[in-house]
C-alpha cells in the first residue's frame, strides 16, 4: 500500500485576504482576481468557538465564476465540477433558476465543497460549509410569520429568488430558512457520503422551515440520473440544494499553516471496498482508514484531509477520467479534528502535540482502468488546519 507525502492546499502566497470590519461584527471579503464579494457576519455564542458566515446564499453568478474560471487559473488540486450544468435546463431546470442573482441549485456536496476550496486558495483564508450546530446558532428561532423571512412553498410561487429578498433574521443573515437547502460540512452520520441539509427551500412545506429540521438526501434525487453510477456533482432531477460559506477566524497566516502542516504525519492509509443502497441505485466507495499524529508543538483545533486515489505515477488521481463528460470525482475530506462538530466524539476535541488520531473516511469508487489510477493506493492532503487557543 503506498501512501503520498502530504501536501497543503491552503492558501496562494500571493493571495491576501482583503477583509473591512466594523463595529457591528461585519466584514466584506474580496476574492482576489475576481469580483466576488462576500459580506460576512460574526457569530458567537454557547460552547462553540467563533466564526464567520455569509449574509447571503451563494449564488449561480459566485458559482460560475468557480466553474468557469479559465485553465491557466486552475489551482492544483482544486477540482472543479463536470460539464454536467450544460444538461440541467434539459431536465426541466426553468432558465430563470440560473439568474446569476439567484441561489446556485442543483449541486451535489461535492461541489459546494469544491468551491470552498477554492475561495480558500484565493484568498489565503480558512473557508469551508458550517456544521450543523454552527448553522443552527446563526439560524436562531424562526420569524413569525414564516413568509417575513422565507420563500417556501406556500409563497415561492414554485421558484427560487434573488438572493436578500426577503427580511434578514436577528443576525441580519438572509434566506437561513427557506428559498434553498443549505448544505453542512459533516455527513448525516460519520463517515458516511450522506450530507446534512438544513433550513428548507423553495418547494418545502412551512413544517420543514424549522431550525431543527435536518435531512440527508432523498433517494429519488439520485434515481432520476441516467448515469449509473450517478454523478458527485449534480443532481438532474431536483432543483433545491444550495449553501453558504463560514469562515473560520485565524490569526496564523497562510505560510504558517503550511509550514505546520509538514508536521502532521499520516500513516497506515488502507482502503477497503464497499457498497451501500440508495434508492434504486448503488454507492460504490472505499472506506479509507489511516492514523494521524500532531508532530508539532501547538494544538490544533481544526484539521481536515483531502484522501485521493493515486495514479501509477504516485500522483493525486482526483477523478476518473475514462469517461471525460461525467468525470467522477473519487476523492472525499473528512474533519478528525473538529471542535464544532455535530457529531460527539475524540475528533471533536483539540489535537494536542504528539497527539496519535485514527480516521476514516469514504471516497467515491474508481472505474478507471489500470493505465490511470491504482485501485488499491491512496493519497492525502491538509487541506484546512486551525490552530488552537487563537
Amino acid at each position: 500500500m503506498k501512501i503520498s507525502t502530504p501536501f497543503l492546499l491552503l492558501g496562494l502566497a500571493s493571495c491576501r485576504t482583503i477583509a473591512v470590519p466594523d463595529a457591528s461584527g461585519e466584514e466584506t471579503i474580496a476574492i482576489p482576481g475576481t469580483k466576488i464579494r462576500i459580506e460576512m457576519v460574526y457569530v458567537s455564542g454557547g460552547s462553540l468557538r467563533p466564526f464567520w458566515i455569509s449574509r447571503r446564499e451563494v449564488t449561480w453568478g459566485e458559482f460560475d465564476r468557480f466553474y468557469e474560471f479559465p485553465e491557466e487559473e486552475k489551482l492544483d488540486g482544486v477540482t472543479r465540477p463536470s460539464a454536467g450544468k450544460n444538461y440541467l435546463m434539459l431536465s426541466g431546470l426553468p432558465a430563470e433558476f440560473l439568474q446569476a442573482t439567484r441561489p446556485v441549485t442543483n449541486l451535489r456536496h461535492h461541489s459546494a465543497m469544491a468551491y470552498c476550496e477554492w475561495l480558500a486558495r484565493r484568498s489565503g483564508a480558512l473557508f469551508r460549509l458550517p456544521t450543523e450546530p454552527e448553522w443552527e446558532l446563526a439560524c436562531g428561532k424562526p420569524p413569525a410569520p414564516l413568509g417575513d423571512q422565507a420563500w417556501y412553498q406556500g409563497n415561492s410561487e414554485e421558484q427560487t429568488h434573488p438572493t436578500g429578498g426577503k427580511k434578514p433574521n436577528a443576525r441580519g443573515l438572509y434566506d437561513m430558512l427557506g428559498n434553498a437547502w443549505e448544505y453542512c460540512l459533516e455527513s448525516y452520520a460519520l463517515p458516511g457520503l450522506e450530507p446534512v441539509l438544513r433550513g428548507g427551500a423553495w418547494n418545502s412545506p412551512a413544517g420543514e422551515l424549522a431550525t431543527s429540521f435536518r435531512k440527508t438526501l432523498p433517494s429519488d434525487w439520485s434515481d432520476v440520473d441516467p448515469a449509473r453510477p450517478f454523478s458527485t456533482w449534480w443532481f438532474r432531477g431536483d432543483h433545491s440544494q444550495g449553501f453558504r460559506v463560514v469562515r473560520i477566524p485565524e490569526s496564523a497566516d497562510s505560510r504558517a499553516r503550511e509550514a505546520y502542516a509538514a508536521k502532521i504525519d499520516i500513516t497506515g492509509l488502507k482502503g477497503r471496498e464497499q457498497t451501500a443502497k440508495s434508492g434504486t441505485s448503488t454507492l460504490f466507495f472505499s472506506r479509507v482508514t489511516g492514523e494521524l499524529r500532531n508532530g508539532g508543538d501547538r494544538p490544533v483545533e481544526e484539521l481536515g484531509l483531502k484522501v485521493y486515489y493515486l495514479d501509477p505515477r504516485g500522483k493525486p488521481h482526483y477523478e476518473d477520467v475514462g469517461s471525460p463528460q461525467t468525470r467522477r470525482a473519487t476523492f472525499n475530506t473528512c474533519w478528525p479534528v473538529l471542535v464544532n462538530s455535530a457529531h460527539p466524539g475524540g475528533h471533536s476535541r483539540a489535537l494536542a502535540p504528539g497527539e496519535r488520531r485514527a480516521f476514516s473516511v469514504d471516497v467515491p469508487l474508481t472505474f478507471d482502468g489500470a493505465e490511470n489510477v491504482q485501485p488499491d493506493s491512496y493519497g492525502v492532503a491538509v487541506v484546512f488546519l486551525k490552530f488552537g487557543g487563537d
